[in-house]
């Protein structure tokens, strides 16, 4: 009986387990479809120079840049700084 008992337990411990690896397969899995995700979006966004959020470096070395609207004050702050700042190119 007390090999019965053992074996049963054995059992349930390898079938936790097995479930617990799986769930934590499954969490980082989406954990890592999330990251993909958010990098494809930034790298399109950097992309798109014509988008109003998109690669300011490349837009504001431009000599006159794209129309910015006033209430969107980072770009309006990296406008500013390449004005006074142009870097090099």
């Amino acid at each position: 009986m007390l090999l019965v008992i053992m074996n049963i337990k054995r059992k349930i411990l390898f079938l936790f387990r097995v479930i617990m690896a799986i769930a934590i397969l499954v969490i980082l899995s989406v954990q890592l479809a999330g990251v993909i995700n958010q990098a494809g979006d930034s790298y399109r966004r950097w992309q798109n120079r014509d988008h109003p959020h998109g690669n300011p470096l490349k837009v504001f070395r431009e000599v006159d840049g794209i129309f910015i609207h006033e209430d969107d004050r980072v770009l309006m702050k990296l406008k500013k700084y390449y004005r006074v700042y142009k870097p090099a190119e």
